[in-house]
């Protein structure tokens, strides 16, 4: 990220490298011009969540991309498997941008990128995912999970 700043670049797009995604899906998340846009996609585990969440009316929750699911919506936190973020994101947010902390009441990790979220938020910087991108991406473990993969079945 350092090094993309004193580039001059205007973006960074981080991709795991166990993401399928359509061939212009960066240009696509770079149309709605948001500081911070998304895919949402299932963790690679049988009845895999989605990444996204946001707090609903009766908890903190996943965001689920369906057939019909708006184009983009406004979410709390996401996973940086297919992520477009605007290079002055980096400028508002204080460093350390990626660390892990430690989650006493669970007795579990809280991962890099829904830390960095988190100090979004506290920057005022909202978060969007992407439906359409999203419902054209894979995260491949023992299979390729898909947006629709509502059990998971293994695709032949």
């Amino acid at each position: 990220v350092q090094a993309a700043i004193d580039d001059d670049c205007t973006h960074v797009c981080f991709i795991d490298d166990d993401m399928i995604f359509p061939r212009d899906a960066v240009h696509r998340l770079a149309r709605w011009r948001q500081p911070l846009v998304a895919a949402n996609y299932r963790k690679r585990i049988p009845n895999g969540s989605f990444v996204a969440s946001k707090p609903f009316k009766d908890g903190y929750g996943q965001v689920y991309t369906t057939q019909t699911a708006a184009s983009l919506e406004e979410v709390s936190g996401i996973g940086f498997g297919l992520c477009l973020i605007d290079i002055n994101v980096f400028k508002r947010v204080p460093q350390p941008w990626f660390e892990f902390r430690w989650r006493e009441s669970t007795q579990s990790h809280i991962g890099e990128d829904i830390v960095f979220c988190n100090a979004c938020k506290s920057a005022g910087i909202p978060l969007y995912i992407d439906h359409e991108v999203s419902r054209e991406v894979l995260h491949v473990g023992s299979f390729a999970y898909s947006w629709s993969d509502a059990d998971c079945a293994p695709t032949t």
